[in-house]
């Protein structure tokens, strides 16, 4: 009786101890499997943020696919400034408070966001190059379904990302009865599944969530202890202890008969599994991190490209089958596997083209942990997805390249895709459309940009219509169903046609009123054409007589001249005695010059004729202009120093060209002469000359009175001179810089002036080595001929007028066609 006494004690206690510790257990393994699963569903959910992100479309179609996650309440792609550049719904632009500060380069961050009743609802923030894709996800999104238990997903700083009701940051010291710096231990937990007793006897569980920075902490309640039943059972084991003696000996030798049975049929199953597992595409593997050996399958060894059979080997061999860059990884998964009880991972292999997933969990044997998992081949997989976000990258690159407007309405008429190409037709800016927007409120938006709707003539196709935009732009507007019951709607800028169509119209009333003109026209022209005929005459008898006037005059006007000066000059020089009186000599002279001087006005006049007139002709020969400028030096040097002028001659060249040599002098005498008249006393007058390879540049620089700007164009007309007073106080007729530009353009040079008044004048002119090839003049056609063919021209298009069904065609309608309807809404969308 003692003895069972004993028994039964020693039995509560052990009992009551073993099934706290089953409990804790059994609770550290759901803390475990709750933790794995938030690991899941973030992983989920950073994976769809990942999806949206590749098809690098829009932001309103980057956030409209982000919406499509589970448990998504609200989206926002925020741009490098915090200003968000889409979102949906309307109130997720609160998400502009969200701090993304210290996120690097293709970084994600776990954060919470303040909700309703200041209840924490989590976000993950996802860096994309200068932008920040913002995912608002309901409470209980990562926790899932929970009981009654109080659970929550913190940060390392106690910041609450996810929690049940009654859980708030900064009350969780309070909940779990513990101070914050135990709250700060239990949030910092690295590995396995950290317990803590509190009061009423329930226990604070927590445990680092697998791939994240974060901790799910969990508070469990008392561990149910059966002392009750205990005693019942001891009473039942006192009773029937003799009885379960006999039947335990007469189960004896049946037990080792089904321990056989059951030894084979576990081998048996073993084998099935095996032979299942290899003939699938995947096999088995061990990894003893503690001795870093690996061991794998024949049929996953296979895929690494080993040779038949199962294969031991170290960790070292194994990490050689894989790809380079994916060594690493393994040993971080297994070393984090160690702490968190799982392991997945996916590897290329080194020299295949396979990927492997590798999933497993840890078991431990002693102080040794050995990873036991499958490995599947998912290359297939990982290649139709990659095709498949490849294929949707080209879709809407493709799209966005149409020069037409492309949209797609599902079944209920809300838009799923559309293009750029819309929002330009339409006056969409970017983000204003989001995917799930109802068809009526885009056409009540799209309204205020569409001036006129018509419908089309094509009665094969009644539901088409072209839109007048009211920036003046015609589109045709088409929609087709889809097989799902959605819709299509494709709209093509038809503008150029429409301007086509108007400029014909325009076309047409401009040549009717052409014809008009012309009809009334033709007479006028004939007669026209008779008073050209008799002007002709006229013009042609006045030339002829201007012809008879200037050689007479050159012959009447030239010999007395030449009997003045040549009688003035014999005086002059006294050749035949003195003349008696001093001041008779002085006279002559003044005869010689007015003399020399009308000459030389009848020389420049003729010469200026000539020229007008195309029938001045140059003797050329070859000239060196630096020996020409010399002699015309010597020859106005006197009346240089008469004014007491300074006279530099720069000589840069010595090159010939072919010029008529009385034209180049006559050039240069008219040049320096007017710089030497127009320069004060004390004043310099500077000739240059420079080797091109054209010909030769020269240039007359003085620093006299200067010319205006207004001035320069006009002195080199005809008898023009710089103004009255210097006409006065200097001879000359205002022919020389005229004549002299003639003659240089004749030998196909040019003249250019600059002057600034006050400042002096430089002129500088080129020559080129060989004067143009005068062609020989182009007979003139007869205007009146030209006329007269003109008048027939306007008679044969008259004519060809007439001949047309009612002259002309009636100009087609700029109004409306006779079917337009009154729009009572925009389109939907093209």
């Amino acid at each position: 009786m003692i003895f069972f006494v004993l028994l039964a004690g020693s039995t509560v206690l052990s009992t009551r101890t073993a099934d706290q510790i089953a409990g804790l257990e059994q609770s550290k393994a759901l803390i475990v499997e709750k933790s794995n699963s938030i690991s899941e569903r973030i992983g989920t959910a950073v994976r769809w943020q990942e999806t949206a992100l590749s098809f690098r479309g829009s932001p309103s179609q980057i956030v409209g696919i982000s919406a499509r996650g589970n448990n998504v309440s609200g989206v926002a792609l925020i741009g490098p400034d915090g200003i968000s550049l889409s979102h949906y719904p309307s109130d997720a632009k609160a998400l502009e408070a969200v701090s993304v500060k210290n996120i690097p380069e293709n970084g994600i961050r776990i954060d919470s966001f303040p909700g309703v009743n200041g209840r924490d609802v989590p976000v993950i923030i996802r860096r994309a190059g200068e932008n920040f894709l913002i995912t608002q996800y309901a409470p209980n999104s990562f926790l899932g379904t929970s009981g009654a238990a109080t659970e929550a997903v913190v940060s390392r700083s106690g910041q609450v990302i996810d929690g049940t009701s009654n859980v708030r940051t900064g009350t969780l010291a309070d909940i779990f009865a513990i101070s914050e710096s135990q709250l700060s231990r239990v949030t910092t937990i690295e590995q396995g599944v950290g317990t803590r007793a509190l009061p009423g006897g329930k226990v604070m569980a927590a445990t680092r969530i697998a791939n994240t920075d974060l901790t799910f902490i969990r508070n469990i309640g008392a561990p149910a202890v059966g002392i009750n039943d205990n005693l019942i059972t001891f009473l039942l084991l006192f009773g029937g202890t003799t009885a379960l003696i006999f039947a335990l000996m007469r189960r004896a030798y049946g037990q080792v008969a089904d321990a056989k049975q059951g030894q084979l049929s576990s081998d048996l199953s073993q084998l099935r599994y095996q032979r299942a597992v290899e003939s699938g595409r995947g096999g088995i593997f061990e990894i003893n991190v503690h001795e870093n050996l690996v061991f794998l399958n024949r049929s996953l060894a296979r895929f690494l490209g080993l040779t038949e059979g199962d294969q031991d080997m170290s960790m070292s061999h194994f990490l050689s089958l894989v790809a380079t860059e994916d060594r690493e990884r393994v040993i971080a998964s297994g070393r984090r596997a160690i702490m968190q009880g799982t392991f997945e991972i996916d590897i290329r292999a080194a020299h295949r083209p396979v990927i492997l997933k590798l999933r497993g969990d840890i078991r431990r044997s002693g102080e040794q942990s050995i990873i036991c998992g499958v490995g599947s081949d998912i290359t297939e997989q990982r290649g139709a997805q990659s095709r498949l976000q490849l294929a949707e990258a080209r879709l809407y690159d493709a799209l966005n390249s149409m020069t037409n407007s492309f949209v797609v309405w599902d079944r209920l008429q809300r838009i799923l895709l559309w293009n750029g190409k819309f929002e330009d037709f339409f006056g969409f800016t970017r983000g204003q459309l989001k995917v799930g927007q109802e068809q009526h409120l885009i056409e009540h938006m799209a309204h205020s940009h569409i001036d006129d709707i018509f419908k089309t003539d094509d009665e094969t196709e009644p539901e088409d219509v072209e839109i007048l935009l009211k920036d003046g732009r015609w589109v045709r507007y088409v929609e087709r169903p889809t097989a799902d019951g959605g819709m299509v709607s494709i709209g093509t800028d038809i503008t150029e046609t429409r301007q086509r169509e108007q400029q014909l119209r325009n076309n047409d009333v401009a040549l009717r009123d052409t014809v008009r003109v012309l009809r009334k026209s033709q007479a006028r022209i004939l007669e026209l054409a008779d008073n050209y005929e008799q002007e002709k005459i006229r013009a042609e008898e006045a030339s002829q007589s201007k012809s008879d006037f200037l050689a007479n005059m050159s012959h009447e006007l030239r010999t007395p001249l030449n009997a003045i000066n040549g009688f003035s000059d014999i005086m002059k020089k006294e050749m035949f005695g003195p003349l008696g009186d001093p001041r008779y000599k002085e006279y002559i002279s003044d005869i010689l010059f007015s003399g020399q001087h009308l000459l030389s006005l009848i020389n420049d006049i003729l010469d200026m004729s000539k020229i007008e007139a195309g029938k001045m002709t140059l003797n050329t020969d070859m000239v060196k202009v630096g020996d020409m400028i010399s002699q015309v030096l010597r020859i106005v040097r006197g009346r240089a120093e008469d004014n007491k002028l300074k006279l530099v001659y720069e000589n840069e060249g010595e090159k010939s060209v072919e010029a008529d040599p009385r034209a180049v002098k006559q050039i240069l005498l008219n040049l320096i002469t007017n710089a030497i008249k127009f320069t004060p006393e004390g004043g310099t007058v500077r000739v240059g000359v420079i080797d091109n390879q054209a010909g030769v540049i020269v240039k007359v620089m003085d620093s006299g009175i200067g010319i205006s700007k207004d001035d320069i164009n006009r002195l080199a007309k005809p008898f023009e001179q710089v103004d009255k007073d210097a006409s006065k106080q200097n001879e000359g007729t205002g022919l020389g810089l005229a004549l002299s530009k003639s003659l240089i353009e004749l030998h196909g040079g040019n003249f250019l002036m600059e002057s600034q008044p006050g400042e002096g004048t430089t002129v500088t002119f080129t020559l080129p080595n060989t004067p143009p090839v005068k062609s020989a003049p182009e007979k003139n056609q007869e205007v009146g001929q030209e006329i007269n063919r003109l008048a027939q021209d306007i008679a044969d298009v008259l004519a060809g007028s007439d001949n047309t069904p009612n002259n002309v065609a009636e100009p087609v309608s700029l109004s409306a066609p006779q079917n337009q309807t009154q729009p009572t809404a925009p389109p939907p969308a093209a």
